[in-house]
């Protein structure tokens, strides 16, 4: 049997522990860690989009991405997904509600129409030997990563509902 557990100290006395048990042994883990039939490709997910420094909406969006990806990529894997924040030294944990999951997901669907876009055009070079097209290609990728991130920043109800979610916290289902 493999496990996952989070302990949770009262605020003020620590920050959250993660260990890993597998059969007899017990670990405590430092970094990110992935288990089941689909832990590969969320190791490989993790390893594009999670940010070193990423605050608590961007881990919980990068939760529900990978969730999304698994679910639709690996057979049997999270038909019934729940994501729980930690907070780091407050002592709060918190259920993200189903709903606000759904949005995410469907709000990170954009980032693999992205990937694919910047993909086609970076692999629709021409002729090899001549560089010029290189330049329009850095460019127009460069005009859709920012045209995302406007469109996504742009969403008042997102940035609304995380406004409200940060002064009131995450309710639960």
């Amino acid at each position: 049997m493999e496990l996952l557990m989070v302990l949770q100290p009262k605020a003020g006395l620590g920050h959250p522990l993660i260990l890993h048990a597998l059969e007899t042994a017990v670990n405590v883990i430092r970094e990110q860690k992935c288990i089941g039939i689909g832990s590969f490709l969320a190791d490989y997910i993790l390893d594009r989009v999670l940010e070193n420094c990423g605050g608590k909406y961007h881990l919980i969006a990068v939760a529900a991405y990978l969730l999304r990806e698994v679910r639709e990529n690996i057979d049997g894997c999270g038909k019934d997904s729940t994501i729980w924040f930690f907070g780091p030294n407050d002592g709060v944990k918190e259920k993200i509600s189903y709903s606000y999951i759904d949005r995410l997901e469907h709000e990170t669907e954009l980032l693999n129409a992205t990937m694919r876009d910047v993909f086609s055009y970076a692999t629709d070079i021409g002729n090899v030997y001549d560089n010029s097209d290189f330049t329009a290609i850095e460019e127009d990728a460069r005009r859709r990563r920012l045209s995302h991130k406007d469109a996504l920043l742009e969403d008042k109800e997102i940035k609304a509902e995380l406004q409200d979610q940060d002064n009131e916290g995450v309710d639960g289902c």
